[in-house]
């Protein structure tokens, strides 16, 4: 599988389609974070193509994640192993968490600690706005999105130093966020079975992806992958969010009275940039799955080059779901 492939594939699994439309409120708003996220980063540091690159490789190793991705597909085609899921759904939580750590040190050699802490905190503002927005998501799309955001995906560390957690907290929250990813994973994986020829002919389209496609064959092509991903994913998005919400719950009873009071100081320090990103989410009243085109931690936000550019949501439009 070629690297753009994989790189689709990877992005799928933990977030959501590309056939979402959003309103020019949120698109504007989400430029205008793109860029001001990116001028404050490359500002300080011309490291960061150097650290884009490394975690880029490290995560799309052909003999770790992808092999194990692999793995994953023969088992969805054979219903009966419903434990050999489980357990490699469980390998694959822990190599994503490797792979996180090993990003995580990485970051540490390349960035003075003063200026990955401010990644750090940029980081745990987007990831607690969009927490603190879980109970009122409806929208698969939106909530889908939300599960990855909240735990990171392969890129963000969402225990930033400025919460000083103990290392008791540390390994009680990463227990909560591999149950989190496993589960996920499982749901995502039944879900597959349960839909096996949809879910067949879905990963033969996500085969078909390739550099050299023309916007037309691109746009095409992603629009039939959503609509299959709606009819593979959309009866677990009440699980995906339940699962989200006790992830939350669990993740603040860890945490001391002055943690919390931590987190309600940084959240009031927001850049505008980002304040005016969920002021334009919460007036359309949707629209999180706006920043899975991010990937966090990698310091560059922006399309990734998979997926399609934000369109003007239209009555027409197609609706998205989580992938392979």
């Amino acid at each position: 599988m070629s690297y753009p492939r994989l790189a689709a594939f990877c992005v799928l699994l933990m977030c959501v389609g590309s056939g979402v439309v959003w309103g020019q409120s949120v698109t504007d708003a989400y430029v205008g974070f793109t860029m001001e996220y990116l001028q404050e980063f490359q500002n300080s540091s011309n490291r960061l193509p150097e650290y884009i690159r490394f975690t880029v490789e490290n995560t799309f190793r052909p003999d770790g994640l992808a092999k194990m991705l692999e793995q994953a597909r023969t088992l969805v085609n054979t219903p009966s192993s419903e434990n050999a899921r489980r357990q490699l759904g469980e390998a694959i939580a822990d190599e994503m968490f490797q792979i996180r750590q090993v990003n995580a040190n990485k970051a540490k050699e390349l960035f003075p600690d003063d200026l990955r802490r401010k990644m750090q905190t940029r980081q745990f503002q987007l990831a607690e706005s969009v927490m603190r927005r879980l109970d009122s998501l409806e929208d698969a799309n939106d909530v889908f999105c939300a599960n990855s955001l909240v735990m990171g995906g392969l890129w963000l560390d969402v225990l930033p130093d400025f919460l000083e957690l103990t290392p008791d907290q540390r390994d009680l929250i990463t227990k909560l966020q591999k149950n989190n990813e496993v589960e996920r994973l499982f749901l995502m994986s039944q879900a597959r079975v349960d839909q096996i020829d949809k879910y067949n002919e879905l990963h033969a389209l996500m085969e078909k992806t390739n550099a050299s496609m023309n916007d037309e064959e691109r746009e095409e092509l992603f629009s039939q992958i959503s609509r299959l991903e709606e009819e593979v994913f959309r009866h677990i998005v009440p699980q995906v969010k339940k699962l989200t919400q006790e992830y939350r719950k669990n993740f603040l009873r860890v945490l001391t009275d002055s943690q919390k009071a931590k987190i309600a100081a940084i959240m009031a320090d927001m850049p505008d940039y980002m304040k005016n990103l969920f002021a334009a989410i919460d007036r359309e009243g949707g629209g999180l799955s706006i920043l899975h085109n991010w990937q966090p931690g990698m310091g560059v936000p922006g399309v990734n080059p998979n997926r399609e550019v934000p369109r003007e949501r239209t009555n027409t439009g197609g609706r998205a779901f989580p992938g392979n």
